[in-house]
């Protein structure tokens, strides 16, 4: 059924980008990006999607859910979950789950958690520190 699916959509469909001779593709449940059959989030029947939960901290983690009946449901389509444990806490949480869910796509995973933290640790880090304005501050001294 995947394979027909597949077969389907893999030339033409909304979530395709194509640029300078590589067809990208921007669906829900695809961790690479790359249009391929592996990676489809629409053709597989176990996929996961990696997502920031705030722009600050934490991550959504969605799967695919498995059960016919879903199938026929896109709105309930993915089952998602927000881990806000720091990164070790996130990377533990996703390998333990995805070793028996789909274990090829465990490094993919990992790196975009990684990557996710990253940013979100430039942002929180990046924000403008108040300056205190008391009777006692530096900033006044330093005005005078």
């Amino acid at each position: 059924m995947s394979e027909l699916l597949w077969h389907l959509v893999k030339g033409h469909n909304a979530f395709q980008i194509r640029r300078k001779g590589v067809t990208l593709s921007t669906e829900k449940g695809n961790l690479k990006g790359v249009s391929t059959f592996k990676y489809s989030g629409l053709a597989q029947p176990k996929a996961v999607d990696i997502a920031p939960a705030t722009e600050t901290f934490g991550i959504l983690y969605s799967k695919k859910r498995t059960k016919k009946d879903a199938a026929r449901k896109p709105s309930r389509e993915f089952h998602t979950d927000v881990v806000k444990k720091g990164f070790l806490g996130c990377a533990k949480v996703v390998s333990k789950d995805l070793a028996n869910y789909r274990p090829d796509l465990k490094k993919l995973a990992i790196a975009r958690i990684s990557k996710i933290a990253k940013i979100q640790k430039m942002k929180r880090l990046g924000k403008k520190r108040k300056v205190k304005t008391g009777r006692y501050s530096r900033s006044k001294k330093l005005q005078e």
